[in-house]
């Protein structure tokens, strides 16, 4: 079974940037990411789909929830769909070196339930960083098993496992809607105008004078309802619509061209700090016949991935 030992001082640096991305067969519905980082961060974002990793060697650290996470070493990493979150090594001296599973919202519900027994069950996780040497065993099992040559029926066991694991501890039922507050009709129209005009440049006074509220109060009720301002949401918009574009096969330079970017150049610098790769290294990694986790509107049960509002901190 696959360690998440720390090594010697040398394995410990993580010198280069790197990481690659992929999405499996089977199960369907889940991608992976393995990433070795000293400078690379990840401006605030969320995805559609769960996301549980192993720090396999240096300390990570994620603004998530309005609070700092630092995930050294051995722990391992836990991220709700939809919840807005940072990422980067919280020293550049030593970088960080870790793995991540990106399961669909509809596979983790389906294995929940299964196991619960509960058909309206919606999970989610309760902390973001924990301390569970088995679970980190477990993840860094299923991860090298899915990014190897291994039977699919020892890589469902290995998935079936972990979920149970996590439900035994680290895993709350949401059984209805989302308890928290709806998001404000200004907020959803604003969201709508900036979809419309996602290539296009977008001013915060025009946008406010659209939902006929002051720049500085809407701007600080579109914070609060989605975890991120006004540009950055749409920048995020436009890096999920990319990624949609590059599933169906556009060019690179054409998708940066339909989403609003300057250049190919441009979007490539944005779109790895989001995704963590580069589009090239995105597009060699998909499976063309699975939705993508990227986008919101692929899975039924996250929508509202990027209407979500920000949790509050506690």
């Amino acid at each position: 079974m696959a360690g998440t030992g720390s090594g010697d001082a040398m394995s410990q640096r993580c010198v280069h940037d790197r990481a690659e991305y992929r999405e499996v067969a089977d199960p369907g519905g889940l991608a992976v990411l393995s990433a070795n980082f000293r400078d690379h961060s990840f401006v605030p974002h969320c995805h559609a789909t769960y996301v549980l990793g192993v720090v396999d060697a240096g300390e990570g650290a994620t603004t998530y929830q309005g609070r700092r996470h630092v995930a050294p070493t051995g722990a391992v990493m836990l991220i709700n769909p939809g919840e807005v979150h940072t990422g980067a090594p919280a020293s550049v001296e030593r970088g960080w070196r870790y793995r991540m599973l990106y399961p669909s919202i509809a596979l983790v519900e389906r294995h929940v339930g299964a196991i619960c027994g509960k058909e309206a069950f919606r999970p989610r996780f309760r902390a973001p960083v924990i301390h569970d040497a088995l679970l980190a065993t477990l993840v860094s099992d299923l991860h090298s098993a899915l990014t190897s040559p291994t039977p699919v029926r020892s890589q469902h066991k290995l998935f079936d496992r972990t979920i149970r694991h996590l439900v035994t501890g680290h895993m709350a039922g949401v059984l209805d809607e989302d308890p928290r507050d709806p998001c404000p009709r200004p907020v959803t129209v604003a969201k709508a105008y900036l979809c419309a005009r996602i290539a296009e440049p977008v001013r915060l006074t025009a946008l406010a004078a659209h939902v006929a509220l002051s720049p500085f109060y809407f701007s600080r009720l579109f914070k609060k309802h989605t975890g991120m301002a006004p540009y950055v949401w749409l920048e995020h918009a436009r890096i999920v619509r990319a990624a949609g574009l590059l599933r169906l096969g556009r060019r690179v330079s054409e998708v940066a061209q339909l989403t609003g970017f300057s250049d190919q150049a441009h979007l490539t610098r944005r779109f790895k700090r989001v995704v963590g790769v580069p589009p090239g290294a995105f597009v060699r990694g998909l499976r063309r016949d699975l939705p993508s986790p990227l986008h919101p509107e692929l899975e039924p049960a996250a929508r509202m991935a990027l209407d979500r509002r920000h949790a509050p901190a506690g």
